[in-house]
């Protein structure tokens, strides 16, 4: 696994750099995230990749995005306005359909598959530990460690620290793949996060 992970981390760092597009790295970096689990003969309903748990995985996305998204938006014009004097001004910059389809099928699922998929499986068989648990969400060691790997992973795009903040959000999207060992709510808010952030920056 850590083979694989390490992989991952070059062709995100490299390909970044020297592909003449970024097109390119859309294509590659997600077909390697949807490849690699399947190539090492991981067993699908072990990741969680199961359609089958579609209603109990929506539910659980609907309830952790109107938990969350509400005052993390509040907070968020907060601190434009009153912290960095910024103007706060939401909007999309790109084609709202456009950027949906891309953040579901080129970012959150490949990236799910990936790290709550694959590597938090791979990390459940160990020995794992509760840190502590929050409205039935376990938050674990795989969890904790998957969440370092995938920040990680964000961090060697170009090699900014505020890149690693993405743990944090990864804690969340490992918690909801605990609950019924399914990718269908950390998918969709996964997306939903990154679409909400994109519509906060303006």
């Amino acid at each position: 696994m850590i083979f694989f992970y390490l992989v991952a981390l070059l062709l995100v760092g490299v390909l970044h750099r020297v592909l003449p597009s970024r097109h390119w790295l859309w294509i590659i970096v997600p077909a390697y995230f949807l490849y690699i689990p399947l190539f090492t003969g991981v067993n699908l309903n072990e990741t969680g990749l199961n359609i089958r748990e579609w209603k109990r995985g929506t539910r659980d996305f609907i309830v952790a995005s109107l938990l969350i998204f509400p005052p993390y938006a509040i907070g968020f014009r907060y601190f434009y306005i009153y912290v960095l004097g910024i103007p706060f001004a939401p909007g999309f910059r790109e084609n709202l359909a456009t950027l949906i389809l891309s953040e579901f099928f080129y970012v959150a699922l490949p990236e799910e598959f990936f790290y709550r998929g694959y590597v938090q499986g791979v990390l459940r068989k160990e020995k794992d530990r509760v840190y502590f648990e929050v409205a039935g969400c376990r938050f674990t060691r795989a969890i904790f460690f998957t969440s370092l790997l995938f920040a990680l992973g964000h961090f060697v795009i170009d090699f900014n620290p505020a890149r690693f903040s993405v743990f944090f959000p990864s804690l969340i999207f490992g918690c909801l793949k605990e609950r019924n060992n399914d990718l269908v709510a950390p998918i969709l808010f996964h997306a939903s996060s990154n679409i909400l952030m994109k519509w906060l920056m303006g």
